[in-house]
């Protein structure tokens, strides 16, 4: 027969009561299992640690919650997918707005992406109505091609808060 330590025991009450909602919102971050399983196991071993050295989770649900997000922010901040996103806006970019669209609705998308910060409204416009490539963007403003992928990211992003389903959302 095994018999845990008390800290053995302690750290394996907490990984049962909350891996389950550690995992639920690395899942939320994350957006894929596997990377949540990860984010799971660093904020465990950080546990482990904080339990080593002694420090009494007061509050051990917030802890995790906490824990879990950071770690999830971590992984994000640091990843860097501008290949895979610079890749996806290699696609030759679409002719300017549809001939066949509603002019109301061509006027509410222009209005919106001129709502938009000025570079990231310069890099949409050049990008749709232009019909420029990345690479071109970028020697023509002399910036990156990472920096025109992720102003066009943040000029999707946007627009999309704005509308929904062809309505604007926003006044």
């Amino acid at each position: 027969m095994i018999t845990h330590r008390p800290l053995d025991k302690k750290f394996d009450d907490l990984y049962t009561q909350y891996r389950p909602v550690a995992l639920k919102i690395a899942l939320r971050f994350m957006k894929n299992e596997a990377d949540a399983e990860d984010v799971v196991q660093t904020v465990m071993i950080s546990l482990l640690h904080q339990l080593q050295i002694g420090k009494n989770l007061s509050s051990p649900r917030q802890w995790f919650a906490e824990s879990v997000k950071n770690a999830c922010l971590n992984v994000l901040s640091t990843r860097h997918d501008t290949e895979n996103l610079e890749e996806a806006c290699q696609n030759e970019p679409s002719e300017s707005p549809d001939p066949g669209l509603d002019p109301r609705l061509k006027a509410a998308l222009r209005n919106a992406v001129d709502s938009l910060p000025a570079k990231v409204q310069e890099v949409v416009s050049r990008f749709y109505w232009g019909s420029q490539p990345v690479d071109q963007i970028a020697r023509e403003m002399s910036i990156s091609k990472s920096t025109v992928t992720s102003h066009l990211v943040h000029g999707r992003n946007a627009l999309s808060k704005m509308f929904t389903l062809g309505e604007r959302k926003v006044a």
